[in-house]
């Protein structure tokens, strides 16, 4: 039986193959959402916690992230992609990214954070993972 810190570790290296392959495109990425979501239901959710760390990939500079939980390993994972790497990579989730958008402001009471545009109740209805790959740009083979 694994203890907590080695799956924690697996679990990493798993979501870090996960994001380098979507750039290696749909086949590689699905091999590697089996790894990560071996289950067939809720990996929408999988994706959804995906599409925040390819944001925060996106947003980071460099800086402080303001998140210290996640600041080690947001520079790490940053660290690991090349600008247009992590372009390709935010431009895969940016559909999704929308879609929990909503069109105003919300507030959840049960959250600790202020108003917000996403809906952390609500899943994209009609959006399924295979409308997730189709929704990705072309993107030109890593090299």
């Amino acid at each position: 039986m694994q203890s907590t810190s080695e799956q924690r570790e697996q679990l990493r290296r798993a979501g870090y193959m996960i994001i380098r392959n979507m750039v290696g495109g749909a086949e590689a990425f699905l091999r590697q959402l089996d790894l990560l979501h071996p289950g067939s239901t809720a990996r929408m959710t999988t994706l959804v916690e995906l599409a925040k760390v390819a944001l925060r990939l996106r947003d980071y500079d460099g800086q402080d992230t303001g998140n210290r939980a996640n600041e080690v390993r947001t520079a790490q994972l940053a660290a690991a992609f090349s600008p247009v790497e992590l372009d390709s990579l935010w431009a895969c989730f940016q559909s999704l990214d929308q879609l929990l958008q909503a069109d105003k402001e919300l507030y959840e009471s049960l959250f600790q954070s202020g108003p917000t545009r996403y809906s952390f109740n609500e899943m994209p209805t009609g959006f399924a993972v295979g409308d997730f790959i189709e929704s990705w740009p072309a993107i030109a083979p890593a090299g």
